[in-house]
């Protein structure tokens, strides 16, 4: 579909005379809107797309973007802010900057706010070897989160078990042999329930040869099934990761 924008409508309008009756006439102003929204129905690309390198520097710790294209500029200046903010987790928030974060002025003037519904993320370029691909951990109101796993096959674990200790989380596994206390986790695919969470990225502590402990978690309701336990660890600089985010 060929992209259209405000002005294949006309837009932007201006109001010849003074709106006497807002019941049955028509301001500038919402024309233009209407003609905006008409045009962004053509876009068939993402709102935001951007292109990074990871980096081996502990986080957390900003990274400079090398290209970006969104749907309010594609200069420098309308690029995310990206920072990796934990061991193989980064964050990429758009127009953080902005008099009012997240929002931006369209073509006809009319102010919008970034949310993101969907996004994806990919290595740009030939992938590297790890244990999975590098994925989205959240896309909402204008930052996505994503995170690159570990390159190493033995960092993976099949959660078995699921208690309290101290009040903390203490999850069984077959074996925690490949980590060690202080290293960071990401865990998906557990099912809970009572508020219990589990799946996301934490700091372990090994508790024995077959638990680890999730520092700062908190113990309530209870574990049912499921989940795997990934070690994050650094995929080492100047990987490029192409991460999109859309409405």
């Amino acid at each position: 579909m060929r992209q259209l924008t405000a002005s294949t409508f006309g837009a932007p309008m201006q109001d010849a005379r003074v709106i006497s009756n807002s019941l049955t006439d028509w301001c500038a102003a919402q024309v233009n809107l209407m003609a905006d929204t008409q045009a962004q129905l053509s876009l068939t690309y993402a709102r935001m797309r951007t292109i990074f390198a990871t980096t081996t520097t502990a986080a957390p710790t900003p990274v400079v973007p090398s290209w970006s294209v969104a749907e309010w500029g594609t200069g420098s200046s309308s690029y995310p802010t990206i920072s990796k903010t934990a061991t193989g987790i980064y964050t990429a928030t758009a127009l953080p900057l902005a008099q009012t974060p997240g929002t931006w002025l369209n073509t006809t003037f009319q102010l919008e706010t970034v949310v993101f519904n969907w996004a994806r993320c990919s290595f740009d370029g030939p992938a590297p070897y790890t244990v999975m691909p590098p994925m989205v951990m959240h896309a909402g109101t204008n930052v996505l989160t994503v995170y690159v796993p570990t390159s190493d096959p033995g960092g993976v674990q099949a959660i078995t078990s699921a208690a309290t200790n101290g009040g903390l989380v203490k999850l069984g596994m077959s074996s925690t042999g490949s980590f060690t206390t202080g290293d960071n986790v990401m865990i998906q695919g557990a099912v809970t329930t009572g508020g219990l969470v589990v799946n996301g990225p934490w700091t372990v502590t090994v508790t024995d040869g077959s638990h680890l402990t999730l520092q700062s978690s908190t113990w309530t309701g209870s574990w049912s099934s499921g989940g795997t336990i990934v070690k994050l660890s650094d995929l080492g600089g100047g990987v490029p990761l192409l991460v999109e985010g859309g409405s």
